[in-house]
């Protein structure tokens, strides 16, 4: 929920930014990041949890992916907000 609520953000900035005509924003690269890459994982999260449900093979793969998206939010965020 977490990626898919930056996703929801970054959409809304986005649309921010599309209101006030800068030329050339919002450009390709402000797009993939804050809308396209916190999908990708939403959809990473979704499509693990549908096959270790479907074929309860591996289960503690889901544990190991949503571990692995939270350690990287941190990263994320800071790159986000503009780095340090």
């Amino acid at each position: 929920m977490l990626w898919f609520g930056l996703a929801l953000l970054g959409r809304h900035g986005l649309n921010g930014v599309v209101a006030q005509h800068a030329p050339g924003y919002p450009n390709m690269g402000q797009i993939n990041l804050y809308i396209v890459w916190p999908l990708f994982v939403v959809a990473a999260l979704l499509a693990c949890a549908w096959l270790s449900n479907a074929f309860g093979k591996w289960p503690f793969a889901l544990g190991l992916l949503s571990g692995a998206s939270l350690l990287v939010i941190l990263p994320y965020l800071a790159v986000w907000g503009g780095g340090v």
